[in-house]
């Protein structure tokens, strides 16, 4: 079996109350200045990390190793060091159930965030792989419906067990199961929060104007 995700020295949050990405060292904000203590460590997100690994950066890899050697083998492997955290909200996000709309929403919230910071992740080994680096990813999922809808896909195939797939991607996949009350979660219930309130601010701005 491949190895998880390595994950990187320093962290990535979002904030559920601003939904602001920030390099965070202490347990505030650096945004809003609201606590973050229930954010750090939080299980589910941790499980929603690897699906975005499992289902996802190590399946498009694996798809472009099978098509390579004609689905004979041997399949070279690609360690992936993904933007964690980021991608376990927007995990969480669709896997919570919430609209399409409200993903997206979330989604260019953090790449607006990201592009602010000016911080650069992409690593070598995932772009010789043929794999859009995280920062492509984000932007694209941002801004591109079929790279958007794609990737809901292989989430939900991914929840389906990957019936279709593979059986060599299958093989390489470990499942994580997440609770089917997500909402009931503080972090995912607090992001909903956020979300519907910035989304409703947004409408009735449009509105006035």
């Amino acid at each position: 079996m491949m190895q998880p995700y390595t994950y990187r020295e320093w962290k990535l949050l979002i904030c559920p109350f601003c939904l602001e990405v920030d390099q965070i060292d202490n347990k505030v904000c650096s945004s809003c200045d609201c606590s973050l203590e229930f954010t750090i460590d939080n299980n589910i997100f941790r499980n929603c990390e690897a699906i975005m690994f499992y289902a996802y950066q190590q399946r498009k890899t694996l798809e472009k190793e099978i098509e390579r050697t004609n689905g004979k083998g041997p399949y070279r492997h690609h360690s992936h060091i993904p933007y964690g955290e980021i991608f376990a909200f927007i995990i969480g996000a669709v896997a919570s159930g919430m609209t399409w709309d409200a993903i997206k929403f979330l989604i260019s919230k953090i790449f607006k965030s990201v592009q602010k910071l000016n911080i650069v992740v992409d690593d070598e080994r995932m772009i010789k792989s043929g794999i859009k680096p995280d920062y492509d990813l984000l932007k694209s999922l941002a801004t591109d419906n079929n790279t958007f809808e794609e990737f809901v896909k292989c989430i939900d195939n991914y929840a389906e067990g990957m019936p279709n797939v593979h059986p060599h991607i299958r093989d390489e996949t470990r499942f994580v199961n997440l609770p089917n009350d997500l909402l009931n979660d503080k972090l995912l219930r607090q992001i909903v929060q956020t979300i519907e309130k910035e989304m409703n601010s947004k409408k009735s701005k449009l509105t006035i104007n």
